[in-house]
């Protein structure tokens, strides 16, 4: 699932919760008009059903308001409002369970509407309900509790909510009021059961990138189970269950026959929900599959981008180095033309032959130093050991170091593997390495120490560190430090630290320079072998 997907379903959780919570407080307030007017089906589910009670009413109107102004949570005084709505319903319910535990009348059950029709508690709700409403209101009081293991009290309590509720709307879908009445000793509406359920699924849903049904957001497997097979795991049993059990009150079959075809429904249920489990995985496997090889491709394009910027900045630093000395040998050329022509061919015909010497051989001393940086022909990357590639560069520079008594040291035991054209690598990390070598020399400084360590650096990458204790870069050295003919160096011509940086950006990385309190630190990056 990607991200607008995510975003989609996060929002139809919080659409749902609204929902729940407008639904709710309609029955509720419905219930509370029939009440008023004495109209029995408008606080019953079906004719002859049993009606909600008045209290009962009044604290769903209380919880599904409380719902809906916590799932808006803006502006601070909903939420304020909603908590008291929320502990309104709590004392609603909490009362009416002193009463049944107590075995006393509080007055409470027919404080404003009297309720001839029931013979025992008249007016007052189920102990279920009662239950219920306590537990849903600790839900909607707790919503954004957070304990220090990461669980939300919240949920916990919706679901052994919904639980409750589901057993009084599985009890009236199965005509077994007696199923619910062993527990509670009492019956339930059928738009009462309905309702408190909702609501538990609803504090559910006013949360998801929270609480349980975070699960149904992610991107992996159990992601892609859950939300495929928890509507069909609770929905579909119930159903199969329902159309038996009618067709048994109907007498279409005998009992036996009933027992039977239940044994064959669950058989087929499970049969189906294992299918739906392996297509679930199957797809979720080729998605991740997919998602892997467009990376790999993206990845792809990403270096032979990069390669080509790569390839421009190479042919800009070339172009700009090659030209001052090709314009200088031109001039001097035509210059020494004239003077063949008028016949003078004295000294000055001889300090411009020589002139034009030196800006050849400075064309190919430029030539020289970016050919030892870049091989001619597009890189060739392959999977290389990043910490075997350093160790032989150590030994390529050992020398150098060893005769300026400066030590080198390793820390990449554990370096991953890295995608890279391996000659382009170590003349990099040579390039690198040197420069420290010749900043401690021309430091002077005695104890001369350079780090080189390796290791991942974020998905996908991972990073090198060339640390010395040299005298380290003054900030305006530091600010120019990769722009090419810029160095401190007596005889450098400034390419080395832009050629690299041009090679580690063809590679897909970076690379660039810290500022800590004493010598230089320099850090690239490269992609990890896949």
């Amino acid at each position: 699932m990607n991200d607008a997907g995510h975003r989609r379903l996060h929002r139809a959780f919080r659409v749902f919760a609204l929902a729940v919570a407008v639904l709710v407080t309609g029955t509720g307030l419905i219930a509370l008009v029939g009440w008023m007017l004495d109209q029995p089906l408008l606080s019953s589910a079906l004719p002859g059903q049993p009606r909600l009670k008045a209290n009962a009413a009044f604290a769903l109107v209380l919880c599904g308001s409380a719902l809906g102004l916590l799932t808006v949570g803006r502006p601070a005084a909903a939420q304020r409002a909603g908590r008291l709505l929320a502990a309104l319903a709590i004392l609603v319910g909490g009362a009416t369970l002193v009463q049944y535990l107590a075995n006393v009348d509080l007055g409470i059950d027919e404080l404003v509407f009297r309720d001839l029709e029931s013979r025992r508690f008249p007016g007052r709700m189920s102990a279920g309900t009662a239950v219920d409403l306590v537990l849903i209101g600790l839900a909607l009081l707790l919503l954004d509790i957070r304990l220090r293991n990461g669980h939300r009290p919240a949920d916990w309590l919706a679901l052994v909510a919904g639980a409750i509720a589901l057993l009084g709307v599985v009890a009236h879908l199965y005509d077994a009021l007696a199923l619910y009445e062993v527990v509670f000793y009492s019956d339930v509406s059928l738009h009462s059961a309905l309702a408190l359920l909702l609501l538990a699924l609803g504090i559910l849903a006013a949360r998801p990138d929270e609480g349980l049904l975070l699960v149904t957001l992610r991107e992996d497997a159990s992601g892609v189970v859950a939300r495929r097979l928890l509507p069909t795991a609770i929905g579909l049993p119930m159903l199969v269950g329902w159309l038996i059990a009618w067709a048994g009150r109907e007498q279409y079959y005998r009992p036996q026959f009933g027992l039977a075809l239940f044994a064959l429904a669950n058989i087929a249920m499970l049969t189906l929900i294992t299918a739906l489990i392996a297509r679930a995985l199957h797809r979720s496997e080729d998605d991740r599959r997919r998602a892997e090889e467009q990376a790999r491709a993206n990845q792809e394009e990403l270096q032979r981008l990069y390669h080509q910027h790569a390839l421009g900045a190479l042919a800009s630093i070339f172009a700009h180095e090659i030209n001052q000395p090709l314009t200088a040998i031109a001039g001097y050329s035509r210059t020494n033309l004239r003077l063949l022509e008028s016949g003078r061919t004295g000294d000055q015909l001889r300090l411009n032959l020589e002139r034009t010497v030196q800006q050849a051989d400075r064309a190919a001393g430029v030539i020289r130093q970016i050919r030892g940086f870049l091989r001619a022909g597009e890189l060739r990357t392959d999977r290389v050991g990043l910490t075997g590639l350093i160790r032989d560069v150590l030994a390529q520079t050992a020398a150098d170091a060893a005769a300026e008594n400066i030590d080198l040291r390793l820390r990449a035991d554990e370096a991953p593997d890295v995608l890279v054209d391996r000659t382009a690598i170590e003349k990099v990390l040579v390039n690198l390495l040197r420069n420290s070598i010749e900043a401690i020399r021309l430091a002077g400084s005695p104890g001369g120490r350079i780090e080189i360590s390796a290791g991942e650096d974020g998905p996908g990458m991972a990073r090198v560190t060339v640390r010395d204790n040299g005298p380290g870069l003054d900030a305006q050295s530091r600010a120019h430090l990769f722009e090419p003919f810029r160095t401190t160096k007596p005889d450098g011509l400034g390419v080395g630290l832009a050629v690299s940086r041009t090679i580690i950006e063809a590679h897909g990385g970076r690379l660039w320079a810290d500022d800590p309190e004493r010598g230089a630190v320099l850090h690239f990056t490269l992609m990890r072998a896949t």
